[in-house]
């Protein structure tokens, strides 16, 4: 006669694995907090990005601008309404981008990750963050999420506004309508004020993100929205508000004495490394040998085709070498508009922007070669 015995596997089948990481066992150190951090980075700060990728890239990346324009038909002008600009994963700008709009797609998995993250840095603390630590993450949780928001704000205004993970439960909140642009723009506020008080003004090193670092962007941010209140939406009382918001991040970089300005402008952009530069609150270092490769220098080689390139709008806004518009300008000569003239009368940065004779390699004849030192056009020019 044979038995047969049934015990339960439960015991067995809900343990677990202990050889690799799992929700459980992950938030259980700073290090790895900040391991889960880093992956936000170069979602955010792209630099020149990688391969030859051009998201963000002035003057290259930013293709839909009134600076820039095409020979014939205008590539980022569509025919016809696009059936979708979602994105469901959570990607790499290079293709979390649209060039149409310079902007990022219709993606809130960004939003997801930044909440998420909150509430694991609020399950950690105490236990594994002291008050400070807490502080810190929290606050750069948060300049992440009002990062991302005001990113989709500039492409898409009205968006939906979610500060929790939401549970496949949540229909109500899945299907929700979009939420007022300033409502959304507020909630940003709120985080930005959070940042500025609570983040670490140092971390283990100056290419972590710290508090001087975030108030570099929260300026440029809170600059936009307030400008796009007052110029766009006539709402004078939000715009002083994130205004004021943009000062004050300004001046607590302006006012540490860690930066000064005194760099020649060609060789910020065509460095090779920008370390130590007094210059630079963050930069992206780019390394051969961990694969860590741009191609900004290549497109601004003089030979290699520029389809959209620099026009006259974008010439005329370079102030004179007296700090004067051209049309208020007591420069000389000022008032010439041809490229030899005004690369001697312009501001120094006009000439380490620009090649100094049209080059047909350009839409506009106007090429822009500033992420190049100057020895490498020459030889690439012949």
């Amino acid at each position: 006669m044979i038995v047969l015995v049934f015990g339960s596997c439960e015991d067995f089948l809900d343990r677990q694995p202990l050889t690799s990481m799992n929700d459980e066992n992950f938030w259980t150190s700073e290090n790895n907090i900040r391991l889960f951090a880093n992956s936000f980075y170069t979602n955010y700060f792209v630099g020149y990005n990688t391969g030859f990728a051009l998201d963000y890239a002035p003057l290259r990346g930013f293709n839909f601008s009134d600076d820039l324009t095409s020979v014939g038909k205008q590539a980022s002008f569509e025919n016809q309404p696009p059936p979708t600009r979602q994105e469901l994963r959570e990607v790499p700008p290079v293709t979390n981008w649209e060039s149409e709009y310079a902007g990022t797609k219709w993606n809130f998995s960004w939003v997801r990750k930044s909440n998420l993250f909150l509430e694991r840095i609020e399950r950690a603390k105490g236990s594994v963050l002291n008050d400070e630590a807490y502080q810190h993450w929290s606050a750069l949780a948060r300049f992440f999420r009002g990062f991302e928001y005001s990113r989709l704000v500039s492409v898409y205004g009205d968006v939906p506004y979610y500060d929790h993970v939401l549970g496949d439960t949540e229909i109500d909140q899945l299907y929700k309508d979009r939420d007022d642009r300033t409502l959304v723009m507020d909630k940003v506020y709120d985080d930005f004020v959070y940042v500025l008080a609570n983040m670490r003004l140092s971390d283990v090193n100056s290419q972590y993100l710290n508090r001087y670092i975030a108030a570099g962007f929260i300026s440029r941010l809170m600059l936009f929205e307030g400008t796009w209140q007052k110029y766009h939406m006539g709402n004078n009382e939000k715009a002083e508000q994130y205004l004021e918001l943009a000062v004050q991040a300004a001046d607590l970089v302006m006012t540490s004495g860690k930066w000064s300005f005194g760099s020649d402008f060609r060789r910020l952009f065509g460095s090779e490394n920008l370390a130590g530069n007094p210059e630079v609150l963050m930069y992206r270092q780019y390394e051969s040998s961990l694969l860590v490769t741009h191609s900004i220098a290549s497109y601004s080689n003089i030979t290699e085709s520029q389809a959209q390139a620099a026009n006259l709008s974008l010439a005329k806004s370079f102030i004179a070498n007296d700090g004067q518009p051209y049309q208020l300008s007591s420069v000389p000569n000022a008032d010439q508009l041809d490229l030899q003239n005004m690369i001697v009368t312009r501001d120094p940065r006009f000439e380490a922007t620009f090649w100094d004779a049209p080059r047909t390699q350009a839409a506009t004849l106007l090429y822009a070669d500033k992420f190049i030192d100057r020895v490498g056009p020459t030889h690439a020019g012949g």
